[in-house]
């Protein structure tokens, strides 16, 4: 996933993708309430990894705004002050 992310957060941009997949995780979560004993093997492994991908996306894009407002100089490493 960590590949696409950086491909797919440029493409749509950062509101658009939080926005969109904020709501496309929540199906996704939502649906594995929905499994029942019944349910196909497939059908179940399917939600989880769509459903995965779409949460990893959700994190790395709030990550990486998180990130935007760091100083270049705070990226510079520290001497320990002993």
């Amino acid at each position: 996933m960590k590949t696409f992310a950086a491909r797919i957060i440029r493409r749509f941009g950062f509101r658009r993708i939080l926005i969109a997949n904020a709501l496309l995780s929540s199906v996704f979560t939502a649906a594995c309430g929905l499994f029942t004993p019944q349910t196909p093997f497939g059908v179940m492994i399917a939600v989880l990894l769509i459903g995965g991908f779409f949460r990893s996306l959700q994190f790395t894009a709030t990550n990486t705004i998180a990130y935007a407002d760091v100083d270049a100089t705070a990226d510079q490493p520290r001497r320990p002050r002993w």
